[in-house]
């Protein structure tokens, strides 16, 4: 493995950050939001979409996520950069939840070197704020050390 501070690509870490679309689809992902939400859900998670957000700043240490510059959409059809999407101005509201899930949950990061923060958001009492380090494993960025910083219940 390799942590030498090294500049990881944002695609790069958007692409790994989109693992969790298939993740979302199996059994598993309940007890995902029950680990990094600290809350869980009943049923099976369907969103119509992930869209993926590169934060412009962050402040790691503090689990802050400031105006997103770059956007990536992950479905069934793959992965893919795109414009700034447009979300709803009120996403709590009924129409874009569904079994308390949002319809097309945010995920937003910000790296510096390997550190990186990650932001998620599934629905109105589901999100978290996560950091851990990015590192090359037989070629392949990974992420280690990964612990929850802030959850809602938090708040």
């Amino acid at each position: 493995m390799s942590n030498v501070e090294e500049n990881y690509s944002t695609d790069s870490i958007a692409s790994l950050v989109a693992e969790v679309w298939p993740l979302h689809k199996g059994e598993g992902f309940a007890a995902y939001l029950t680990e990094t939400c600290g809350r869980s859900i009943s049923g099976q998670a369907s969103f119509g979409c992930i869209y993926i957000a590169q934060a412009e700043e962050g402040d790691i240490p503090n689990a802050v996520l400031r105006s997103a510059m770059r956007w990536w959409k992950v479905d069934d059809s793959g992965f893919r950069p795109i414009r700034r999407p447009e979300l709803p101005a009120e996403p709590d509201a009924p129409e874009n939840v569904r079994e308390d899930l949002y319809i097309t949950p945010v995920i937003r990061f910000f790296s510096e070197g390997s550190d990186v923060l990650i932001g998620e958001s599934y629905g109105p009492h589901l999100f978290s704020r996560k950091v851990g380090k990015l590192v090359t494993a037989h070629g392949r960025l990974v992420l280690i050390g990964v612990r929850v910083v802030l959850t809602y219940d938090m708040l």
